[in-house]
């Protein structure tokens, strides 16, 4: 039967069924009908978030692995993410204690402009016992883009910047900066009472 499909048992009325042998049979006078719904293979299929449906990851966003049905937590454990620099297991919330699970996922920030894998645990079955319909696909692949430009205060520890600098020296403001142009000015920033007016990139 293909996945998804609707099936009916149908019992119609005066239908004789043997019981405990041919000696003994049950009649049945009512007309009665189950239904049933198919359950879809057992699969598995890995999902990120991109720029457009052909592009590769990108590496700000989680990576997903997502299983049409549920599989147990000892399972889980056993994926790892193959990373250039090293391996990736996947990330649990501490407070979810669950036994079974249908999504996987691997923590951002991944690795930019890199070829990602994942290996699964050897003969994956679900909590039903099913094998893996598409186990010939694994180890999944897939890559990510360059990190995206970024220009942001930074989210590290640093004091109060004084509306008066030291003696001579001019007032700091640390900013974050990625794959923003050399040449990037700034001139006349309204900040309040105070002004941005220049810009010194610190290049690490």
């Amino acid at each position: 039967m293909s996945a998804d499909a609707a099936v009916r048992d149908q019992d119609t009325a005066r239908l004789r069924r043997g019981r405990h042998g041919p000696e003994r049979h049950i009649a049945n006078d009512v007309e009665k009908r189950f239904d049933f719904e198919v359950r879809e293979p057992f699969k598995a299929s890995l999902n990120c978030e991109r720029e457009n449906a052909k592009a590769p990851c990108t590496p700000l966003r989680l990576l997903r692995l997502d299983f049409s049905a549920p599989i147990t937590r000892a399972d889980t454990q056993k994926f790892v993410l193959h990373e250039p620099k090293g391996n990736t297991s996947p990330s649990f919330d501490d407070s979810d204690q669950s036994t079974e699970f249908s999504t996987l996922t691997f923590a951002a920030p991944l690795p930019e402009r890199a070829d990602l894998s994942i290996e699964a645990p050897a003969n994956l079955k679900d909590v039903s016992g099913r094998a893996l319909a598409n186990a010939d696909l694994f180890p999944p692949k897939t890559a990510t883009v360059p990190m995206p430009p970024r220009a942001k205060f930074s989210s590290g520890d640093f004091g109060i910047i004084e509306r008066f600098a030291e003696r001579d020296m001019p007032a700091m403001l640390p900013v974050t900066l990625r794959h923003v142009e050399a040449n990037l000015h700034v001139q006349g920033l309204n900040s309040g009472t105070s002004q941005i007016t220049e810009l010194k990139l610190d290049r690490r």
